[in-house]
């Protein structure tokens, strides 16, 4: 049999399998085993098949899916837009496209989700999730894509994949010490933790802190900063008698408690002193004398994409849960407290 005269479907024939699947497997196309890919091309060099035209081929760029809930997008300035942007530049640095789509909270809650589009369609082989999901929505995309997503700040233990997070914990704790290392005694904190494990996570780290330094909680000084259904502002009513400083969960939340002290005539840090979280508080005249740590987003976005590459060129390797610190960012919103 010539050269020229080799057609796909001798190959198939040969091999045992459709003329598709050859067409398929000589491509590099997705859908056929690295075991049959390997007997179908030694098929076809024994055949005579030309390989030229895909021995030269060049692979082309991927495309990473990135996946948000619409509801991190419209909670004022969003810290995982910005997330997204780092992502997105991160991927482009290391040869690769992304491919955002935004998660409806229709499709979120749907009784029979579907997969996202950009895995649907084929455009996109691996998914970085940023901002935790639907259960549901979240137990169909590992049903199909496990082993081929990274989840970026948060994780969920039930599944086997890569997850970065920030240092919740830790940074709220050092929030936390970073007041009492200014002389506060009586801490209040300011979030919601039953929106996120994130949150969760900050929490407890503020009451760790209080714990290792011998400091008494109190149950009146935690206040909530917005709806656990569905991430809503609620605003704060303050207790009667207050604390000397608060650690907030998040700028957000910090914004919302500097609305409710503004309204009852104390200052800050003059009477009240705040350390917070995220760094992130753009268009707020807050922003600018908050004490806060940042989150690094860049690292973040660095690891999650080394994830997403280390799945691709290691199949089946361990997933890692990985951790980034935040950093210090001192202002002015904490002073010694007020000698009563």
């Amino acid at each position: 049999m010539s050269r020229k005269s080799v057609k796909l479907s001798d190959i198939a024939k040969k091999a045992g399998v459709s003329t598709v699947t050859v067409s398929n497997a000589l491509a590099g196309r997705k859908g056929v085993s690295e075991e049959l890919r390997s007997r179908i091309m030694e098929t076809a060099r024994e055949c005579g098949y030309d390989m030229a035209r895909y021995e030269k081929k060049e692979k082309p760029q991927e495309t990473i899916g990135i996946l948000v809930s619409d509801r991190y997008m419209r909670i004022g300035v969003s810290f995982y837009w910005e997330m997204y942007q780092k992502v997105a530049f991160c991927l482009s640095r290391h040869g690769m496209y992304s491919a955002l789509e935004i998660l409806t909270k229709e499709e979120e809650m749907a009784a029979k989700p579907s997969l996202p589009r950009c895995l649907e369609s084929g455009k996109a082989d691996q998914l970085i999730i940023i901002g935790r999901i639907g259960k549901s929505y979240l137990e169909r995309i590992m049903q199909k894509a496990e082993e081929r997503t990274v989840l970026l700040d948060f994780r969920d233990p039930d599944y086997n994949c890569s997850a970065v997070l920030s240092n919740n914990g830790i940074g709220m704790y050092r929030a936390t010490q970073y007041l009492i290392d200014h002389g506060h005694q009586n801490i209040g904190f300011v979030g919601t933790p039953e929106v996120s494990r994130n949150i969760q996570d900050r929490f407890y780290g503020y009451l760790k802190c209080l714990d290792d330094n011998k400091l008494q909680l109190q149950p009146e000084w935690i206040l909530k900063d917005r709806r656990a259904e569905d991430e809503r502002e609620t605003g704060i009513t303050l207790p009667g008698t207050m604390p000397t400083a608060f650690a907030c969960s998040s700028d957000y939340g910090a914004a919302i408690l500097a609305d409710a002290l503004e309204q009852r005539g104390l200052r800050i840090p003059t009477d009240i002193s705040l350390t917070s979280y995220d760094d992130y508080l753009y268009g707020n005249p807050l922003g600018k004398k908050l004490t806060t740590f940042h989150v690094d987003m860049e690292k973040m976005a660095l690891k999650a994409v080394q994830a997403v590459i280390q799945n691709r060129t290691e199949p089946g390797c361990r997933p890692k849960v990985q951790f980034v610190d935040s950093l210090l960012v001192e202002r002015e919103s904490v002073a010694a407290p007020r000698v009563q």
